[in-house]
């Protein structure tokens, strides 16, 4: 299957995502704090996640949402799942800084087939389906130059699922800078774009990392788990590395390095 019908379902729920979104960016009278993992979530979050849930029953009743504010459950015969990030970047997005993403993925048999992320606060709607290339505003992505900056994100947080110190002193012992900025969806943009080397991400949210997979693997970008390996993202998921060829291959061995110093 070529997804073109999909593809063009979920840019059409990315459009309608970045309206909702622009209309509560910065507001944070609704904000609630999730008892889990001490995360914020907003209005918006959940509107979005609704609105999304209420457009696939509609249009793909057989297909399921596996989402992060709430979830739909689906039999498809394909083995087909949309995995969704209504707003990735939700600190950010509270705090009026434009770098939050919506993030879409289809995913058949755990394999990202699809993909969509829209930067809804610059206007900028990235989007792949899998051996048909990657696209920005509906124009082709070409491969972009490895960038010169040595700038890795570096998603992690004190109660982060999976322990990623050796991959930060091997980035301290390759001069990179490895800020986090709390929105991975956008940074992976960034990665596609050429303007960092790639990213790390200490989670294991599957709708964090689905859609930009599939738009950076289109652009000969290299995404895995920390190991270097596939793993499926219809379930929680052991972390990322995504990344340029070179720096991926730095990282995955600083990754499984037994002798790797925090």
């Amino acid at each position: 299957m070529d997804y073109t019908k999909e593809l063009e379902f979920a840019k059409r729920l990315a459009l309608a995502a970045g309206e909702i979104a622009r209309q509560w960016f910065g507001k944070t009278d609704e904000l609630a704090i999730k008892a889990d993992d001490n995360s914020p979530v907003t209005e918006a979050d959940t509107r979005i996640n609704d609105m999304v849930i209420d457009e696939v029953r509609k249009a793909y009743p057989n297909i399921g949402v596996l989402g992060e504010e709430a979830s739909l459950e689906g039999e498809s015969e394909d083995g087909l799942l949309w995995v969704l990030d209504p707003i990735d970047g939700t600190i950010p997005f509270t705090l009026h800084m434009p770098i939050s993403t919506f993030c879409l993925a289809l995913v058949k048999d755990g394999e990202p087939v699809l993909g969509v992320v829209y930067d809804f606060m610059n206007g900028n709607l990235y989007s792949a389906v899998k051996g048909l290339g990657a696209h920005l505003n509906g124009n082709p992505l070409g491969v972009a130059n490895k960038p010169k900056m040595k700038f890795v994100e570096f998603e992690r947080w004190p109660a982060a699922p999976n322990d990623v110190s050796s991959l930060y002193a091997a980035l301290k012992r390759e001069g990179y800078q490895s800020p986090n900025y709390a929105s991975f969806g956008y940074m992976c943009m960034m990665v596609a774009l050429g303007k960092i080397a790639g990213g790390v991400y200490a989670g294991d949210k599957p709708w964090d990392v689905a859609a930009a997979k599939v738009i950076l693997e289109e652009l000969r970008m290299r995404v895995t788990d920390l190991a270097g390996k596939e793993q499926p993202y219809d379930r929680a998921i052991r972390g990322a590395i995504v990344a340029y060829p070179e720096t991926h291959a730095m990282l995955v061995g600083a990754s499984t390095r037994e002798d790797s110093e925090p």
